[in-house]
C-alpha cells in the first residue's frame, strides 16, 4: 500500500475508494494493521508528544479499536518519523481554537472510529465523521464537550461537575453515566446504557432511564421517548451495526453516514421496510451493501466507489 494513500487515509483526506482500499489492505495480515498502526501512534505523538506515546504502550484497550502501535521500529527511526511528520504535515485531528488555547477539536475521519479519553476519567468513542471539542476540564465548576456526528460516552462521576455534552438541537446533562448520542440525521437522538441523563431542548427537560431513547425530529421538532434494545445503538463501537426490528431506512442512513457515501432509494418504502440482522462495517462499502442484499432486502448498483443506487425489494 501506498504510503501517500495511509498518511491521506489517517489525516481524514482519503475518499471512498482510497478508505475501502486501506481497510481492505488492513483485513488481509496482521503485519499491514500492525503498520497501520505505528503510523497512527506517530502522528499522534507529532501532536501530543512523546509523554502519551510511551504511556498508550502500557494501557491495555478495553474495547475493540483500530489502535496504532509501535510495530518493531527502531527508536532512531521512529524520532526522525515523528519530527518529519510533526514539521511537514498539519494534521487536522486534533487543533486548537483561535480564541482559547486549551480548546481541542477531535475528528475521526471518515470510515474511522476513534477512542478519545479526556483528562477527568472520561470515555469518548467517536464514531466515523464526527468531531468533538473539548477543553482542560480540571478547573472547571462544569464538564462541557461539543458534538457533531456520533458519539458514545462513558463519563467518569462526578456529583460536584456536571457534565454537559452540547449539540445542535439540545444539551445532554449528566453527573456520571454511559449513554449514546447522535447527530447525523434529520432526527437527533440520545439513548441512555447505564445511570441517568437530562435532556435540555428548547424550554423543555426530559430524564430519561436506562433504556430509554430520546429523539427530536429537526424538520418538524417533534419529541418522543421510547424503550429500545441499547446494544443496537452501540454495536458501531466494536466495528458493526446491530439491529432488531429497524427501519431499513435508519439502516441506510447508518451505512451513509459512516462511509461518506450518497445513496439513491424510495424513502417512503425504505421508512416501512424493517430488518434484524448484524452488519460489518470494517470491510468497507461494497461488503455492507452485499449484506442487505443477501438479505433480499435490497439490490444496488454503485455509480462510482461513493455513489450507489438502492431498489428496495
Amino acid at each position: 500500500m501506498e504510503e501517500r494513500i495511509l498518511t491521506k487515509y489517517l489525516r481524514g483526506e482519503a475518499d471512498p475508494e482510497e478508505i475501502e482500499k486501506v481497510l481492505l489492505w488492513v483485513e488481509s495480515s496482521e503485519e499491514n494493521l500492525e503498520q497501520l498502526r505505528f503510523m497512527r501512534a506517530t502522528l499522534e505523538a507529532s501532536l501530543i508528544g512523546f509523554d502519551t506515546l510511551l504511556e498508550s504502550k502500557s494501557e491495555a484497550p478495553t474495547k475493540p479499536q483500530r489502535r496504532f502501535g509501535r510495530a518493531g521500529f527502531s527508536p532512531v527511526w521512529i524520532f526522525a518519523t515523528v519530527v518529519a511528520l510533526a514539521l511537514l504535515l498539519f494534521i487536522p485531528i486534533v487543533k486548537r481554537s483561535q480564541s482559547d488555547v486549551s480548546v481541542q477539536r477531535v475528528c475521526a475521519p471518515v470510515g474511522q472510529q476513534m477512542k478519545v479519553d479526556l483528562s477527568d476519567g472520561t470515555v469518548v468513542w467517536l464514531n466515523s465523521n464526527s468531531e468533538l471539542e473539548f477543553s482542560d476540564h480540571s478547573w472547571k465548576p462544569v464538564r462541557k464537550v461539543t458534538l457533531r456526528g456520533e458519539a458514545y460516552f462513558e463519563v467518569a462521576g462526578n456529583e460536584k461537575r456536571p457534565f454537559i455534552v452540547s449539540t445542535p438541537e439540545f444539551n445532554v446533562k449528566v453527573l456520571g453515566t454511559k449513554f449514546n448520542v447522535n447527530t447525523y440525521y434529520s432526527k437527533h437522538s440520545v439513548v441512555l446504557v447505564d445511570g441517568a441523563v437530562d435532556i435540555i431542548h428548547d424550554k423543555d427537560t426530559y430524564s430519561l432511564l436506562p433504556g430509554d431513547l430520546f429523539t427530536v425530529d429537526t424538520t418538524n421538532r417533534d419529541r418522543s421517548i421510547t424503550k429500545v434494545d441499547t446494544k443496537n445503538y452501540i454495536a458501531w463501537t466494536n466495528g458493526y451495526l446491530e439491529f432488531s426490528s429497524s427501519s431499513l431506512e435508519h439502516v441506510l442512513s447508518q451505512i451513509q453516514s459512516f462511509f461518506g457515501a450518497s445513496f439513491e432509494y424510495d424513502n417512503a418504502k425504505a421508512s416501512n421496510t424493517y430488518l434484524s440482522g448484524k452488519l460489518e462495517l470494517r470491510a468497507g462499502l461494497k461488503n455492507a451493501l452485499e449484506g442487505l442484499k443477501n438479505s433480499n432486502a435490497i439490490r444496488y448498483s454503485m455509480r462510482d466507489s461513493s455513489s450507489v443506487s438502492i431498489k428496495i425489494l
